[in-house]
């Protein structure tokens, strides 16, 4: 679902309802589809269509079109690894993992923006990343993607600090787009039944001048 979400497909939503309980899924949806589709909050469940859906109980969230805001005036470093901070993007679960957000599926999103005057044009962005699996001794194989042009090839062994250059733009919404070769579900390494695809944790994002 993710590749057709980034290729904005909206064949996708005919004659579907999407239903969420993630705000930062639902964040990731409005900022490819903005304003071609219709995004309701009803019962603590955030319902998407292509269509109006027209009922007395729902709302539209002022709050949804919000990002992560790192001000470099305050610090320069989202840490997931804190209460209440998750990834905002697609292909992130944050329910079952104490520290840091982890990556399910092939394919996830980071959004964020940044703001303060410590914003400069040549700057760099460092992703610390962990493996889900610790003691799986096949390196994973990562493709990240900044901003959809600046595109680098990463091996991960064990815990690993990647780190690009980064033009940094007052309040504009940046995107890292990630994809893993060769994610492993627990049924896969013949531990168990379940099927979910992990590779990596993602503990922090930080932004030096």
């Amino acid at each position: 679902m993710i590749k057709y979400f980034n290729e904005k497909n909206l064949e996708i939503f005919n004659k579907i309802i999407f239903v969420s309980d993630n705000i930062h899924h639902v964040r990731n949806i409005y900022y490819l589809y903005g304003q071609n589709l219709h995004y309701y909050f009803i019962d603590n469940l955030w319902l998407i269509s292509a269509k109006e859906i027209k009922t007395k109980n729902s709302s539209k969230k002022k709050r949804l079109p919000k990002y992560y805001e790192i001000d470099l005036n305050e610090g320069n470093v989202i840490d997931f690894r804190k209460k209440y901070k998750h990834a905002t993007g697609l292909g992130w679960n944050n329910l079952n993992v104490k520290t840091g957000s982890n990556m399910e599926g092939y394919f996830s999103t980071i959004l964020f923006k940044v703001k303060g005057e410590n914003c400069q044009t040549k700057s760099s962005i460092t992703l610390e990343i962990e493996k889900y699996y610790k003691d799986l001794l096949i390196p994973i194989e990562l493709t990240l993607i900044l901003n959809k042009n600046q595109k680098e090839d990463f091996i991960l062994n064990n815990n690993n600090q990647f780190v690009f250059k980064f033009n940094c733009k007052l309040n504009a919404i940046n995107t890292i787009d990630i994809k893993v070769k060769n994610p492993q579900s627990l049924f896969d390494l013949k531990k168990g039944l379940n099927r979910v695809k992990n590779s990596i944790i993602l503990n922090s994002i930080s932004i030096n001048g």
